[in-house]
């Protein structure tokens, strides 16, 4: 689809970039191996391009806490505004690599998807260890939660600490959040490269509709194309990275950047390679939140590791950080000194606010908007109900919910209940 397309396309990159400083041969496939054959000590977090160990860690030399977060137009942006202070910043030189104008506010650092596979590393990013080196270490890229590939990607940089991690995920009801995000995109430019600057939302929901009716036989594929992370190592094969290997590589040489068969199989393999990361296709894929966690715990992460709740349970109560049920969750998982940051002097402000008009004004079809909830939605915030009702009894977090595991029915309620902002 484009230009833009291009530039979220990780095989495009690696193929313009895959001279890295660390392989001379240009096959990023091969520095991996060679890092997990020939230096042993590095588990992936903490050492940095420069050889310096110890980042991303306390005086102690432990691991500073890791919260991953991020689905975009539900809230998001606002909730890392709130409590940026307490996050460890970025560090200079990598916040300019990383496209950061404010150190401060480095809410997407987008390491592992645009800038994998650089010559950039995950220990560039945070400051070197000292007695001050405290905090939490946030990531908030949208793409984080949605690109299959990501899970893969995290938990070989994270080694054998990749349970270690905490996920804050707050969702909202996937229209609404179609809707922002439908006209974040086409205000960008960015849906369809900005060729079709008039499409109104209707027009794209039967689009979508469309596309969807279209994936017949890739539920099976999935499921067949993913069973294997669910017993693989602590380091995952490179094509569970999104990576190509060498057969591929040399079976597609003549395929050029701006058009051809991809380089990795992995298009092949995954049927969600093309739904969740395809931009024309993002504002539906984007509110899929089943796949998505699946994804996660398909790649061996802990429903003990997560924390889900619905977006305006956490808008409810920003007047008192300290007493914050969604804060108060993170904090059970981070450390209870963790994350409290200073009153708001205006707790009704809302950071990144869609621009457009409300949902009833843009979707007057009555019909389009029965079928969007019928054939697409439904079914699928069904099957997300069951997941998180089923993981309550393995520890997972669900942010204010009282009711016992595996009653969706009461998972639905409260989640139906306060998602709908």
């Amino acid at each position: 689809n484009g230009n833009d397309d291009r530039n979220d396309d990780f095989d495009y990159r690696w193929r313009r970039r895959r001279r890295s400083k660390t392989d001379s041969s240009g096959d990023w496939s091969a520095d991996i191996s060679s890092n997990q054959n020939n230096n042993s000590s590095d588990n992936g977090i903490n050492i940095n391009s420069r050889g310096e160990k110890r980042f991303i860690c306390n005086s102690r030399g432990e691991v500073l806490p890791v919260l991953l977060g991020g689905v975009q137009k539900a809230g998001s942006t606002t909730t890392f505004s709130d409590i940026r202070s307490e996050i460890w910043p970025i560090r200079r030189y990598a916040a300019k690599r990383l496209g950061c104008g404010n150190l401060d506010n480095c809410k997407e650092p987008h390491f592992f998807g645009k800038h994998w596979g650089t010559s950039l590393r995950y220990g560039d990013l945070w400051g070197p260890c000292t007695e001050a080196t405290a905090g939490v270490v946030a990531d908030f890229t949208p793409r984080n939660i949605f690109d299959p590939r990501i899970p893969a990607r995290v938990r070989y940089t994270y080694r054998e600490k990749y349970q270690e991690l905490v996920f804050l995920w707050g969702f909202r009801e996937p229209i609404k959040r179609m809707l922002s995000a439908f006209s974040l995109l086409q205000h960008n430019g960015r849906l369809y490269d900005g060729k079709h600057p008039d499409m109104s939302f209707e027009e794209y929901v039967e689009y979508s509709l469309q596309r969807w009716s279209r994936r017949g036989g890739q539920e099976e594929k999935q499921q067949k194309a993913t069973a294997k992370l669910q017993n693989s190592s602590n380091v995952p094969r490179t094509s569970e990275l999104g990576l190509s290997n060498n057969n591929n590589n040399n079976n597609n040489n003549n395929a050029g950047a701006k058009g051809g068969q991809k380089a990795t199989s992995f298009k092949q393999k995954h049927f969600v390679w093309d739904d969740f990361t395809d931009t024309d296709f993002r504002p539906v894929s984007q509110g899929l939140y089943y796949y998505q966690i699946r994804n996660w715990l398909r790649a061996g992460f802990l429903p003990s590791q997560m924390i889900i709740y619905p977006g305006g349970l956490y808008l409810d109560h920003r007047d008192n950080f300290d007493t914050n049920p969604v804060l108060e969750a993170a904090r059970a998982k981070l450390g209870t000194s963790l994350i409290r940051p200073q009153p708001l002097s205006d707790g009704d402000s809302v950071v990144n606010r869609g621009k457009h008009k409300p949902l009833d004004e843009i979707l007057r079809n009555v019909t389009l908007r029965q079928r969007l909830t019928t054939e697409l939605f439904d079914p699928e915030n069904a099957k997300l109900m069951k997941l998180l009702a089923e993981k309550v009894s393995n520890g997972m977090v669900l942010v204010g919910y009282t009711g016992e595991a595996h009653d969706v029915p009461a998972v639905t309620e409260w989640m139906t209940s306060n998602w709908d902002f």
